[in-house]
């Protein structure tokens, strides 16, 4: 499925504890995990806050600040095993969004602002 993405952008291959991003990062790449693992997780006044969250092979991760037009990353990534991934430029990913159709383009930032107004609530 991801052979062609894997021509056209190639494919990094990571030692375990290789960190792909880290919170508070402006790039906007997005990232499809190949094979292996990788954590995602954030601090708050140099605490981690959270930890736990997975993102297994075939996941597509790393795309909220891109999706969401956020200035900084929200979560550290980090390799739990070795793992292959392909990045998508934040370029490539800004194209597609604004080449969306514009009803579903409407609806996934409907979805955000309900999601994210749920949780603050």
């Amino acid at each position: 499925m991801f052979a062609e993405l894997e021509k056209i952008f190639g494919k990094q291959k990571l030692v375990a504890g290789a960190m792909i991003y880290q919170q508070n990062d402006a790039d906007r790449n997005g990232y499809i995990l190949l094979n292996g693992k990788v954590e995602l997780s954030r601090r708050h006044n140099n605490k981690v806050i959270e930890r736990g969250v997975f993102i297994s092979s075939g996941q597509v991760f790393g795309v909220f600040t891109s999706l969401f037009n956020t200035k900084a990353r929200r979560w550290t990534a980090t390799t739990v095993i070795a793992s292959e991934i392909i990045t998508i430029p934040e370029k490539v990913i800004d194209k597609k969004i604004e080449d969306m159709d514009p009803f579903l383009r409407y609806c996934l930032f409907q979805w955000y602002a309900l999601e994210h107004s749920s949780k603050q609530n």
